[in-house]
């Protein structure tokens, strides 16, 4: 079995543990997609097995990335090409630009839930600091919510530091105090760690009273109005992505959110089918619209096959069908359009390697109405059409036609 490699991808965030969540998505994404050629394609056909791919629910993300901003973008973003780049802000850039604000906030949002589930299931740790961080974040937006009794917390805290720093001036201007401050803070450091003369005192001295400072100029910002309300989104953008999972059960909430996430994707795909106005954008959008049905959803199901998803990908496969007959990308098997949508989308979905290579037939044998679906010259099924008449048929019969015109 392929192992994969560990690296930190840039992902510039909110937080730093959702930064580490989401890392570990792309990472272990790109290393399955790395393999994938080698896994899935055997020089005739795909053969994809869930049991050989390490996280289908990674690859599957990762696969959704890919869909929305290209393979270039993704492999310069976890490869880290141009470290001055903030790629996860030109991500969403990106998206918002090809499909509106509402589904780039709603594919960021599952995004992360995501990572933040799929790390949690690997990493006991992780899962505990989730929840403490949680814990956190609630406290300290419940304090914001009281305003008044924030500002007098806060203002204790500054009463804090400015008193410390009057002591270590005290200090520092008396020999006497210096001394006595030298000899006590080395009755408790072990020798590797003791101060070795006044002179380095002073200055670890001038080092707190710097910290300090800014600890005091760090609360002036806490209680100012624009940095306050600035604070308070912050930790509500946090709380939008970091939930209390103690009482849930991961795994539906991964599942609800997976499916949630493919929806919007789906919803992508709609807008790029409807705007795609050549023939090159329409033939590429087969293509990845055929490979995102195969994406293998969990261990007994291809996307195509998943309940919650089956309509409105059926009502996308029936868009996109139509546009390509009207483009004259591929012909019309049958004039009713209902039992032409079920044929042709069967077709495909096939997993000849080259659509553009079926060849179709249609015969009438004593039993009935058959089609024969072929690689160029290599028959590779035999399909009978159950309660079809030959009135119904727009193709000449017991001849090979290619689908793609």
């Amino acid at each position: 079995m392929q192992k994969f490699g560990k690296k930190n991808i840039v992902v510039n965030l909110i937080d730093e543990s959702i930064e580490e969540a989401f890392s570990f998505v792309l990472n272990t994404g790109n290393n399955i997609n790395m393999v994938e050629p080698l896994r899935d394609f055997n020089g005739f056909s795909w053969n994809v097995i869930a049991k050989d791919i390490e996280d289908l629910n990674c690859n599957l993300i990762y696969q959704n990335i890919i869909y929305l901003v290209g393979n270039k973008f993704v492999d310069k973003w976890v490869n880290n090409y141009e470290p001055l780049v903030d790629y996860f802000d030109l991500f969403q850039s990106q998206i918002e630009k090809k499909y509106g604000k509402r589904i780039k906030n709603n594919i960021i949002k599952y995004l992360l839930k995501l990572s933040i589930i799929l790390k949690m299931n690997i990493d006991e740790n992780f899962k505990k600091e989730i929840q403490n961080k949680r814990n956190n974040l609630e406290h300290e937006y419940f304090e914001l919510e009281n305003r008044e009794l924030y500002i007098v917390k806060i203002s204790k805290l500054k009463k804090k530091y400015e008193k410390n720093i009057k002591k270590i001036d005290k200090i520092m201007n008396d020999k006497n105090l210096l001394l006595e401050e030298y000899e006590s803070r080395n009755e408790k450091l072990p020798i590797e760690k003791k101060i070795f003369s006044i002179r380095v005192l002073k200055d670890i001295l001038k080092e707190e009273r710097k910290n300090l400072l800014k600890e005091i100029e760090n609360c002036n910002n806490m209680i100012n109005p624009k940095f306050f309300i600035q604070n308070k989104k912050k930790i509500e953008e946090k709380l939008k992505y970091i939930e209390n999972y103690e009482n849930l059960d991961l795994k539906n909430e991964l599942k609800k959110y997976l499916i949630l996430l493919q929806k919007q994707i789906i919803k992508c795909i709609n807008i790029d089918i409807n705007n795609a106005v050549d023939k090159t954008a329409l033939i590429e959008l087969i293509y990845k619209f055929r490979y995102y049905n195969l994406l293998v959803i969990d261990k007994r199901q291809y996307i195509f096959e998943q309940k919650e998803l089956k309509n409105i990908l059926k009502a996308v496969f029936k868009t996109l069908i139509d546009k390509a007959i009207e483009k004259k990308i591929i012909i019309k098997i049958f004039e009713d359009d209902k039992i032409n949508y079920e044929i042709t989308s069967k077709l495909l979905l096939s997993k000849i390697i080259s659509l553009q290579d079926i060849n179709i037939r249609i015969e009438e044998e004593d039993d009935g109405i058959y089609l024969i679906i072929y690689d160029e010259q290599i028959e590779e099924n035999k399909i009978k059409l159950d309660n079809i008449t030959k009135k119904q048929i727009n193709v000449k019969l017991n001849k090979n036609i290619k689908l793609f015109i």
